[in-house]
């Protein structure tokens, strides 16, 4: 049995001051590391000692002189990287409010806090005709619950509110401003500024500013379809399933996390029989975000065509690292295991602590295989889309598809981050910092690796082609 594979590619921001001073965390993080990390030596082995002990110098050099949390962690996360594109995590815990809080607002203490915001006082009516047609930024657009018309000013484009809550947001209020030299200011629900890249138009109907979307109302244009699938896909948490055509459906599945199972499970049950009557399914799972190969599970069976061969791993004994074995057994419910994932690993623990210092096989053999039954005519073809956002689980569930006669992955390639896997997360000393490291690493290595490399697309789509078309590419092939 497999254990959760987990993807942690960034670290988490920083707001509080640590306790501890940088120097001591680098150095507790250092020896941690060196112990119990999976894929140290063979970082150190394949890039060399000198170039380790270099990067180790200029890393210390930093710590020694950084004066606050956030260098702190920028620092020791650029260490950590050294050794690994992803799998490695360093984040400062957020320290606990001990203050009683305060009762909530009522309605009209929070109308009253923001009652004098900055404002723009144009009728509907007036706005709507004062809007210059060839201008692509100038309409009413909606995000969210919010209506917002958005005019040029000048030489900037504001955007008021026309339709919101009412409570955090009146009719009039400025919700956005922005030139296209510079960035987009977009106020949340509390008024607080939020910076982002100036919007970009995206067919006739949309503003895109990295997280914000808006969507045109006034005046509407023509666009393609597969726009506005590309952009609910792009935006939704939960898998999305359509019909493209008579010979084509479409299912996105953004997340393989482990959290997310039940709702591809679901979303798998109820459309099952309309993929197993159709020719072509497209599986879009573009910038996704690793998990558990226990989400995926339900979709090898659409895919079979033969036998998937899938390779083991092998986990790093060390004291601290077993515990992570007795963590599953203590909170299953927390990871999220069932009563013989827990059995499985109450029994690695007992084979671990026999094993301190050695890399233990617990899968026994070095591959797995995995058959099924049935061979579905239907779907004939599955084309899986992919980028540089899939790594992790991402890459362990096209590992096994690709094995399939019916799969090709179009796209770029992956980011390159499954051979040292199964991250563990310990607290520092002091309480402050928390660390993530891996504890396996694949038998797959050295004959077959991933990490740095990524996995090709069958069909390579160039970065020029907007993703939005990667849909029509898809149909075009096929």
């Amino acid at each position: 049995m497999k254990v959760v594979l987990l993807l942690t590619l960034l670290p988490l921001l920083l707001t509080a001051q640590t306790d501890c001073d940088c120097p001591a965390t680098f150095a507790w993080v250092k020896k941690t590391f060196e112990e119990n990390d999976a894929g140290f030596a063979y970082a150190v082995d394949r890039k060399g000692q000198q170039a380790y002990e270099a990067t180790t110098k200029k890393t210390q050099a930093a710590v020694d002189t950084v004066s606050e949390a956030n260098g702190c962690t920028q620092a020791i996360y650029g260490w950590l990287t050294w050794f690994r594109p992803g799998h490695v995590s360093i984040s400062q815990v957020q320290q606990q409010n001990t203050q009683e809080d305060a009762p909530p607002a009522t309605a009209e203490e929070i109308r009253s806090r923001y009652a004098n915001w900055k404002r723009v006082d144009v009728p509907v009516s007036e706005f709507e005709a004062s809007l210059e047609s060839d201008d692509p930024y100038e309409g009413i657009w909606v995000t969210g619950d919010y209506r917002i018309g958005i005019k040029k000013m000048d030489d900037r484009y504001v955007g008021a509110i026309l339709r919101a809550d009412s409570l955090y947001w009146m009719p009039g209020q400025i919700k956005l401003e922005f030139d296209l030299d510079t960035m987009l200011t977009y106020y949340m629900q509390d008024h607080s500024p939020r910076y982002v890249h100036a919007p970009t138009p995206v067919g006739t109907n949309y503003l895109v500013a990295d997280w914000v979307t808006l969507q045109r109302e006034t005046p509407r244009g023509e666009d393609d379809p597969m726009l506005d699938l590309y952009l609910r896909a792009s935006e939704t948490e939960v898998p999305l399933f359509e019909r493209i055509d008579d010979r084509t459906v479409y299912l996105r599945i953004p997340s393989f996390d482990q959290h997310k199972k039940v709702e591809i499970d679901s979303v798998i049950a109820a459309h099952r029989e309309e993929i197993l009557r159709t020719e072509t399914l497209i599986l879009d799972i573009h910038s996704g975000t690793g998990g558990s190969d226990q989400s995926f599970a339900e979709l090898l069976p659409i895919l079979y065509t033969n036998p998937i061969y899938t390779t083991n791993t092998e986990f790093y004994s060390t004291p601290a690292n077993n515990q992570r074995m007795l963590d599953f057994a203590d909170d299953p419910t927390a990871y999220g295991i069932d009563e013989e994932t827990t059995a499985w690993a109450l029994r690695g623990y007992d084979t671990l602590s026999q094993h301190l210092g050695e890399f233990v096989n617990l899968d026994g053999g070095r591959q797995d295989t995995l058959t099924f039954d049935t061979i579905h005519p239907y779907p004939a073809r599955v084309a899986i889309l992919i980028d540089g956002g899939n790594g992790s689980t991402d890459e362990e569930f096209l590992l096994a598809a690709k094995q399939s006669q019916k799969v090709k992955l179009f796209g770029q390639s992956t980011f390159g981050v499954l051979d040292i896997s199964n991250m563990y997360f310990v607290p520092s000393p002091c309480g402050d910092y928390q660390l993530g490291y891996s504890l396996t690493r694949s038998l797959r290595i050295p004959d077959f690796t991933i990490d740095g490399v990524g996995i090709q697309p069958d069909f390579f789509i160039d970065r020029a082609v907007p993703k939005w078309h990667w849909v029509n590419y898809v149909l075009g092939v096929w």
